[in-house]
């Protein structure tokens, strides 16, 4: 049976095929999610939401856009980046209270100068849109590589660098205007 049989099936009420379309693309949708999150908890949380909204949507699914596959990888990607999201914030919260991870202890001053400077490295971030945030965060504090960010974003390894190097471009721009030239 193909992706378009299951679909129409599904949709007409044969709810006994729905455990035949996890069982087709959880896996897939699994390796996925845990190769953009690098956590396997999360990946599976994330997979069985695109899972169910895939379903809930299914609907929308287009058979001849492409696989059900890739119209289910679509929705990973997209639970995925509301993961970064959400770690994001959450990461930003715990670095202001502890500032950093300094085994030495910091003097007040230090300590202070260093708030700024965390306060002022997000503020830089806020400036930017979102995509050239998450290229900011995946490609130069995470350390993906360009083939990574590729995959996570669907485009050309070319694409991500050309991107990737825009958002240091407005990186700079946007601390120029706060007053930190240059940029390191």
């Amino acid at each position: 049976m193909d992706d378009k049989e299951l679909v129409d099936r599904i949709l007409r009420g044969e709810d006994e095929l729905i455990p035949e379309y996890v069982k087709r693309n959880r896996p897939g949708l699994f390796g996925l999610a845990r190769k953009l999150l690098h956590d396997p908890q999360d990946a599976e949380e994330t997979a069985d939401d695109a899972l169910l909204v895939g379903l809930r949507r299914l609907n929308k699914y287009d058979p001849s856009r492409g696989k059900l596959f890739s119209w289910l990888s679509g929705i990973t990607t997209r639970l995925c980046r509301h993961v970064w999201r959400k770690r994001a914030r959450v990461q930003r919260s715990e670095a202001r209270e502890r500032c950093c991870m300094c085994t030495e202890p910091l003097s007040p001053e230090e300590r202070h100068e260093q708030e700024v400077w965390h306060e002022v490295l997000w503020r830089v971030l806020e400036g930017l849109t979102r995509y050239f945030q998450m290229l900011l965060v995946l490609h130069v504090l995470a350390g993906w590589q360009y083939a990574q960010v590729a995959l996570s974003y669907g485009i050309s390894e070319e694409q991500a660098r050309v991107d990737t190097q825009r958002a240091m471009r407005a990186a700079r721009r946007r601390a120029r205007e706060l007053g930190l030239d240059p940029w390191r």
